[in-house]
């Protein structure tokens, strides 16, 4: 960490999160590896996330989810249900192709003709089967 000569990277390094969506500044509280933050640039990145959006400026209401919720953050919530109905009409113009769709396309005909292939076979030999069945089980004609 005192390797780091800019806050840009300092902050890159303590926000960036894992696998687990955990960033540095969880694990460093986690394990109790506070000597990382000793230097100044640390130090700016930690206090530039106490006077954030994030911080609850010594108040009980603040800190309240439910407060937050009816009183900050209701004009940036995305209400999936209210914007996808399942009775409005769709604009078939406004999807795209997907990545995949040659592929798709590309890969088809040759897997349809497959298919009729193996089918065709299958339908060949059990019809072979049955009737050779039939015809070793009936009289025989002389």
């Amino acid at each position: 960490m005192r390797r780091v000569d800019t806050e840009q990277e300092m902050r890159f390094l303590l926000l960036e999160k894992d696998i687990e969506n955990r960033d540095a500044l969880n694990i460093i509280t986690q394990y109790r590896i506070t000597p990382f933050l000793d230097t100044v640039l640390a130090e700016n990145v930690v206090k530039e996330i106490w006077r954030s959006p994030y911080s609850t400026s010594d108040s009980l209401f603040s800190a309240s989810t439910n407060h937050r919720l009816i009183f900050q953050f209701w004009h940036c919530e995305y209400d999936q249900e209210l914007t996808n109905r399942f009775y409005d009409d769709r604009d078939i113009r406004s999807f795209e192709a997907h990545p995949l769709q040659f592929t798709v396309w590309r890969f088809s005909g040759k897997s349809r003709i497959i298919v009729e292939f193996v089918a065709t076979v299958l339908l060949a030999i059990a019809i072979h089967v049955l009737v050779n069945f039939v015809l070793k089980d009936s009289p025989s004609f002389q």
